[in-house]
């Protein structure tokens, strides 16, 4: 019994080593780390847009109640960020996009061994674009019906006219609708 009681007490003392590894190791797994330890407190959340959907990219920066930096951080693809072995006291955190309003909220109290968990809506950003729009000045005389339009001898020389009759030129003018009854002739009537 020496000998083989001798050749099982360090196998036994290898199992019973690898036992207490597996529970502490399982115990630690099966916990929920939030990252904090027993003197400090964390802060995570998401970013979110109008619709509700997640908003990655977001660049977040933590302020401390006397208005220092704490920390910043991404907000990862899932939306999700994290700020971690905080001090106990009062934060803000500020949000910024490209495209959108930036948004802080204030009054975030972090205690210790506590996770705060916040969710940041994140608004479209109205864009101010100017149109300047350069138009000529009005065609249409809005301050009488009268239709009446100068023609000069340059416009009368320089016009290809098939009968050479200047009356023909009063149907380019707007508004005036001419009839060609004898185009042989170069009569026309003019209605208005």
């Amino acid at each position: 019994m020496s000998r083989r009681g001798h050749k099982c007490r360090p196998l036994c003392r290898r199992c019973w080593c690898l036992f207490v590894m597996a529970l502490i190791i399982a115990l630690l797994s099966s916990r929920n780390l939030h990252g904090q330890t027993a003197s400090t407190g964390a802060l995570t959340g998401e970013t979110l847009d109008p619709s509700g959907a997640v908003l990655s990219g977001v660049i977040l920066h933590l302020i401390r109640e006397d208005g220092s930096e704490a920390e910043s951080a991404t907000s990862d693809k899932n939306g999700q960020f994290g700020f971690l072995l905080l001090r106990p006291g009062t934060y803000e955190v500020q949000a910024s996009k490209a495209d959108f309003k930036p948004v802080s909220q204030s009054n975030i109290h972090v205690h210790v061994t506590e996770t705060v968990r916040l969710q940041l809506h994140l608004e479209l950003a109205i864009r101010l674009e100017k149109t300047q729009v350069l138009s000529n000045p009005l065609m249409v005389q809005l301050d009488t019906s009268a239709l009446g339009r100068v023609v000069y001898d340059e416009t009368v020389s320089r016009l290809p006219l098939v009968t050479r009759n200047f009356t023909q030129i009063t149907g380019l003018s707007p508004g005036v609708a001419v009839g060609v009854y004898n185009a042989g002739a170069g009569t026309t009537r003019c209605h208005r």
